[in-house]
């Protein structure tokens, strides 16, 4: 089952209301700005990070203008710069994942979310959904519900 088939069906499971807009391959936050042309609102988008820690999933939430300070989350996870690394693309396509989907909703039972509070000043945003050329509009209150995600200011000051 693709990661996109997962989200969707643990959205449904748990009667969170979403809406998802189809388009073409968005690989990143910078895609969906340069491109223009989008039936949503790119400016409530919010990108998803993954990176591994050993056998961990880290997803790392923040808007898709914002910059991940380092420094910040590896003090959250307890960790040393040099310990934290991207997830692979191999690790990604594994998980059903496709290019440019990840999503803040984990698809693994060992996954840790942790979303930048910029996040509390939006009602809903759009996101990733396990796949490139689809994504998803949620409220923000169900998103931090369904992924169980921590809180905390991980985004670079400006």
């Amino acid at each position: 089952m693709s990661a996109y088939e997962r989200i969707i069906s643990k959205l449904k499971e748990n009667g969170v209301d979403y809406k998802i807009y189809s388009h073409e391959t968005l690989l990143s936050s910078g895609d969906a700005y340069e491109r223009g042309n989008l039936e949503f609102d790119v400016e409530n988008g919010f990108k998803t990070l993954a990176f591994q820690i050993c056998d961990r999933f880290i997803l790392v939430v923040l808007h898709g203008r914002d910059r991940l300070d380092y420094k910040k989350i590896c003090e959250i996870l307890c960790i040393k710069r040099k310990d934290i690394k991207v997830a692979s693309a191999e690790w990604l396509e594994n998980h059903g994942y496709t290019s440019g989907g990840i999503s803040p909703i984990p698809v693994t039972e060992n996954a840790r979310v942790i979303v930048d509070s910029k996040i509390l000043e939006y009602t809903k945003i759009v996101c990733g959904s396990g796949d490139g050329e689809k994504t998803i509009e949620i409220n923000t209150p169900n998103l931090l519900n369904i992924t169980s995600a921590d809180v905390h200011k991980i985004a670079k000051d400006v």
